[in-house]
């Protein structure tokens, strides 16, 4: 039996029994003498939700289980100063910086041996 599907019959059971899947992440799960370690199961079907198939995702999320977002959305943006005010992005003649002249640093002279 495909490791998967252990975790899904201990979910199933255990939220049969106890109306709800919060668990330990310690929790084992006795399936008619197999143990499933439950807890980690759940955590890592919530975590690693982009090696899930789709109708992996969906039994879990069948028995209320949330997946972490494949995903993340951007951080929010700061308004306390916005860009139009950041001294780097002022035009070169701001900054003291000759239009069309590239300030490269100079090379370094090295010790003669």
């Amino acid at each position: 039996m495909y490791a998967f599907h252990r975790g899904l019959r201990a979910a199933r059971q255990f939220h049969q029994r106890e109306g709800e899947l919060l668990v330990s992440l310690a929790h084992r799960e006795d399936l008619q003498g197999d143990e499933v370690l439950l807890g980690r199961w759940i955590k890592k079907c919530r975590t690693q939700t982009a090696r899930l198939t789709a109708s992996q995702i969906t039994a879990v999320t069948a028995l209320g289980i949330e997946l972490d977002p494949l995903f993340l959305p951007p951080p929010p943006t700061s308004t306390d100063q916005p860009a139009d005010d950041d001294p780097w992005w002022a035009p070169s003649e701001d900054r003291g910086v000759t239009p069309g002249i590239a300030r490269w640093p100079q090379p370094r002279s090295w010790p003669q041996p």
